[in-house]
């Protein structure tokens, strides 16, 4: 006993020499910022730590020019109206990067389809799948954290996965977030015929319209792989690819082939001849192949072919 109170008063005596030292010698401060910046042995991850972090640039998946901006939550809020639809709401994180990846996108969205204003937008969040089936029609997999749907008549919706929190990161939520509200300004835009326009043209100009130019290049080196083994589907093929009867290889080809393909669209004929093309449907009969002809003065059938042997080249 008396060897442990020994112990104790030196420990107790060197503390209080240490702390003098520290206050009257002038590398002190040097010492304690050493000391306070020294990175320890371990440390547990918590739950709370990841939805608070500002996620590293997605370099490999190419989002890296597209870091969250927590300062466009004030103007997001303005423009889109967030509502939930159980108990369970998703992290503030969440919301946070759904809202600033919609506004990041939003200007340049209107531009691209020629609106100078556009009414408000509300944006539904959901984290239980049955009740995002039930509401929007929408069925999401299992292995699928986040998932969008534009609903029309200026409304989003987007599940959220809470069991899979680790799995998702800003640059999702910034390629789904614009792929959804690009849907929505399809359809406002040619509202009284948006279902005669085929699906591989409405996805691919989606997918156009959210991905980076290096994701671009990726998804077309997929398909070009794909081709060689004969893989790549027909434009009928990509139109129906969300039929319950398609098989898994074509509805993962799907969208990277119309992305791919509507690229090429973009780079040939130029942006704006390409969005003519819808826009001249009223006076083609509703035909997206007569339309598509009345402004380019090339068959879509034949542009296709010469697109799918350029992949081989």
């Amino acid at each position: 006993m008396k060897q442990l109170r020994t112990i104790f008063n030196f420990f107790l005596l060197g503390s209080c020499l240490l702390l003098l030292w520290l206050a009257y010698t002038p590398d002190s401060l040097a010492f304690l910022q050493k000391l306070i910046n020294s990175t320890p042995a371990y440390s547990t991850p918590t739950h709370t730590a990841h939805q608070t972090a500002i996620p590293e640039p997605m370099a490999t998946m190419g989002y890296g020019q597209y870091d969250y901006n927590p300062n466009l939550l004030e103007s997001a809020r303005q423009h889109f109206a967030v509502t939930y639809h159980n108990e369970e709401k998703p992290s503030e994180i969440y919301i946070n990067y759904t809202l600033a990846a919609l506004e990041s996108n939003r200007e340049r969205l209107l531009h691209d389809f020629g609106f100078s204003q556009y009414p408000t937008v509300a944006v539904e969040f959901f984290t239980n799948r049955k009740q995002f089936r039930d509401a929007t029609g929408g069925i999401v997999d299992r292995g699928y954290p986040l998932r969008g749907l534009s609903r029309g008549g200026k409304r989003l919706a987007f599940f959220i996965d809470l069991g899979d929190f680790l799995e998702l990161d800003y640059g999702s939520f910034y390629h789904v977030a614009a792929h959804e509200f690009a849907h929505e300004l399809t359809s406002a835009k040619f509202a009284s015929f948006y279902n005669d326009i085929p699906l591989w043209f409405v996805e691919g100009l989606a997918e156009y319209e959210s991905r980076p130019l290096d994701r671009i290049k990726s998804d077309y080196l997929f398909v070009r792989n794909s081709s060689l083994k004969e893989h790549v589907s027909t434009l009928d093929k990509l139109s129906s690819a969300q039929e319950t009867e398609t098989s898994v290889e074509d509805i993962e080809l799907a969208y990277p082939t119309s992305l791919s393909f509507t690229n090429y669209l973009v780079t040939t004929y130029g942006y704006t001849k390409v969005m003519q093309i819808p826009a001249s449907m009223p006076r083609s009969r509703y035909d997206f192949s007569r339309a598509f002809y009345a402004v380019t003065r090339e068959k879509l059938d034949d542009v296709y072919a010469g697109w799918f042997q350029g992949l081989s080249k």
